[in-house]
């Protein structure tokens, strides 16, 4: 399989290349007949058809990052000691993703998780009033599990049964393509980047009531919209689709802010620790849990 869709690649970009290289010696063999406007023209298009069009999506990539690192805001410090934080997050395994990280590593708060991949409904609405928000028998508080004899002693986020819903101080969503179309105001970009926003967190303080009120504006966001720019030369069939900033730079920017607020080892989850925070030492956490 590998070397037959290397064939078929050598087949389009040879063949592709062979067609411009067709050309330019059709030019040279012009200039050589005298005909030396035609052959110029017929090497600066084909030099303008392969280097300009890709030279202009960098231009407009440039633009573009502009726009996003405008965007972009994250606080020097993030502490929810003494608030009642929402975090809604784009699955359906309880506290599994942001909300995850933050409970296992122990920040001081109380914290509760909404997941909302099980829901649908219709986007054709520019900005509806969250109504997800309104299933709050779906809300549950979560806090730090014990250890989990079966996992090497990992603690994971584990629900409250029975806890009261109560009124949130903040609203953090983890997004994977809601927003763009339940509320792109939130994502604080240019309209033509908001359809290309598929991942993207923010931070929503002072909304009075999230069970019937519109969001107001995010206090903080990080966005990270796809980009497409083309090759050069080969920008008709080679183009590379990437997302800036990148999706690992945008999440460390929060574990940075999240690790920096870790509870001590008591009151967090070690493992998650070690991935996050501190990378070296966790030969240390495996062999202690071995």
């Amino acid at each position: 399989m590998g070397d037959g869709y290397g064939i078929v690649y050598l087949v389009i970009y040879g063949g592709y290349l062979a067609i411009l290289l067709l050309a330019v010696g059709i030019g040279i063999l012009l200039l050589r007949k005298g005909l030396t406007a035609v052959g110029w023209a017929l090497i600066a298009a084909v030099i303008a058809w392969s280097f300009g069009p890709p030279a202009y999506d960098r231009l407009v990539d440039w633009r573009e990052r502009q726009a996003i690192d405008a965007a972009n805001a994250l606080p020097d410090t993030l502490s929810f000691e003494g608030q009642r934080v929402l975090v809604i997050e784009a699955g359906n395994t309880i506290c599994a993703e942001l909300c995850g990280d933050i409970v296992q590593l122990g920040l001081q708060g109380e914290f509760y998780w909404l997941g909302i991949g099980h829901y649908t409904g219709a986007v054709d609405v520019p900005n509806p009033d969250f109504a997800i928000l309104n299933h709050g028998d779906e809300i549950l508080r979560v806090v730090l599990g014990d250890p989990v004899e079966d996992m090497d002693g990992m603690r994971f986020a584990e629900p409250v049964e029975g806890a009261t819903i109560p009124p949130f101080d903040v609203v953090l969503i983890d997004d994977n393509g809601y927003l763009r179309s339940y509320a792109p105001q939130l994502l604080a970009l240019p309209e033509e980047l908001v359809p290309r926003t598929q991942v993207a967190r923010v931070l929503i303080k002072n909304w009075a009531d999230p069970f019937t009120d519109p969001p107001p504006p995010s206090t903080y966001r990080s966005v990270a919209p796809w980009q497409d720019v083309g090759d050069f030369v080969f920008w008709p069939i080679s183009r590379n689709d990437n997302a800036h900033p990148s999706l690992t730079r945008m999440r460390d920017g929060w574990s940075e802010l999240l690790c920096a607020q870790a509870g001590p080892p008591e009151a967090r989850d070690a493992f998650t620790y070690g991935f996050l925070c501190a990378p070296d030492s966790l030969d240390e956490v495996l062999g202690a849990s071995g």
